[in-house]
């Protein structure tokens, strides 16, 4: 769609019901459909999708655009709207805590839903002055970096683990975690403390830190342990 399609779609919802004179009301829906479509981006095909707050955080975040559009027509009342959001908030911050989602990436998601209460506070106050204003920013995720073991020298080498689009990076950050904390774990070690996925899941991630490098794999079958690349048995 061009950008001046766009700019015409927008004027044709400002004039509409829910968006007539409220601007403010209208960057909301539009931030709210945007937060949405990341999360469901994060999550897609997680193996995470079984968790019965991750399914409720996912659902609220897609209805939330829809609870907007009925607070403009009047169904609904602000104090509701807002308390919507509050609710999404602390369900995000859960599930960073449960390490579902990574911690930067919850920090952003959060402080994107606080922009939209900010918003709709202040909803019938502030307006645009262009509809450039409509020209809602894309939620960008940063890449996961995170601490690896040190070389042979005793020097601290960093890794990056680029974000999947199924969201595989989070299982791998605590594998690898478990990895280097305990020098030497086996697939049934881990599944004790990974919990939100099958063995093979936990092999697979597992296989993917060993192309990166970052994982070794010692002995084979039922006896196969993994270590920290750089460490010896």
């Amino acid at each position: 769609m061009s950008e001046i399609n766009r700019d015409d779609f927008h004027q044709l919802a400002l004039k509409t019901s829910p968006f007539k004179g409220r601007s403010g009301l209208y960057y909301c829906y539009l931030k709210s459909e945007k937060i949405a479509s990341a999360l469901a981006y994060i999550f897609r095909n997680s193996d995470s999708l079984d968790s019965v707050v991750l399914n409720d955080l996912l659902q609220k975040a897609g209805r939330l655009p829809g609870i907007i559009l009925r607070y403009g027509n009047k169904s609904l009342p602000q104090a509701m709207v807002v308390a919507e959001v509050f609710d999404l908030i602390a369900l995000i911050r859960f599930v960073t805590a449960q390490a579902l989602i990574t911690e930067q990436n919850g920090l952003i998601i959060c402080r994107e839903y606080e922009g939209v209460i900010r918003r709709l506070m202040e909803e019938g106050v502030v307006s645009f002055l262009s509809l450039e204003d409509f020209a809602v920013p894309e939620i960008v995720l940063p890449e996961v970096e995170i601490s690896s073991m040190s070389d042979n020298k005793g020097q601290n080498k960093r890794q990056t683990l680029r974000t999947s689009p199924k969201g595989q990076n989070i299982r791998a950050q605590t594998i690898l975690k478990i990895v280097n904390e305990n020098k030497k774990v086996s697939i049934k070690d881990i599944s004790k403390i990974v919990r939100d996925c099958s063995e093979k899941t936990i092999q697979r991630e597992l296989t993917g830190l060993m192309q990166q490098g970052l994982v070794r794999k010692e002995g084979e079958r039922r006896w196969s342990v993994y270590i920290p690349a750089g460490a010896r048995l």
